[in-house]
């Protein structure tokens, strides 16, 4: 097994990478815990079974309720990590539609040859290279996500959810003064960013 922290430039929206090959005696079942990240699995072995449905390469999304994986002895892959801001970013899709769900990840993500070229570089420094690179071009592409919601998601990560709505809005300068439709705005931009606002 191998990692790396993504380059500086992806500081926000990717939390890391890791490379793994696994050879067990036998059938291999694993519950994964709930977690506040977007997992994505380049995959470069046999298929395996998340909830005993058989995946390729995927993405899976927040969750809020543990999963249960499987593969027959052998797994092959890459993985990473995204923030719910990344994702939303690199996807284009609101995060409230992934969530507790594994998606295929052509289905997001037209990947080309990517996934050829990452099996076939030599070695997993080479490529987690070739991933930040990706994703550094994907995402410097796509629209930054509106300062409200990056400061929200930074207060969340910081309190671990656990900071009230009116609180959160009081601290963002946001009162009864604003207008009603640019807090709906705000809002509704948040929860496709997947913020677990209580």
């Amino acid at each position: 097994m191998a990692s790396s922290p993504p380059s500086a430039a992806l500081s926000g929206a990717v939390k890391g990478y890791c490379g793994y090959v696994e050879h067990t005696n036998a059938p291999l079942r694993r519950r994964e815990a709930a977690t506040g990240t977007i997992t994505v699995i380049f995959s470069f072995g046999p298929r395996m079974r998340v909830d005993g449905v058989l995946h390729d390469s995927f993405v899976a999304g927040l969750s809020d309720v543990p999963v249960t994986t499987e593969h027959g002895g052998v797994q092959n892959g890459l993985e990473l990590k995204l923030t719910p801001l990344g994702a939303r970013r690199l996807f284009g899709v609101p995060m409230h539609e992934l969530v507790n769900r594994v998606v295929a990840l052509d289905d997001l993500l037209g990947t080309g040859t990517l996934l050829e070229e990452l099996a076939e570089a030599r070695g997993w420094e080479a490529r987690f290279a070739r991933v930040d690179a990706e994703l550094t071009q994907r995402l410097g592409a796509a629209p930054a996500p509106h300062l409200a919601v990056r400061a929200a998601y930074a207060r969340l990560v910081a309190t671990r959810g656990m900071i009230a709505v009116g609180v959160l809005a009081g601290e963002l300068g946001w009162d009864a003064a604003r207008e009603e439709s640019e807090l709906d705005a705000w809002a509704r931009e948040a929860a496709e960013e997947g913020l677990a606002l209580r």
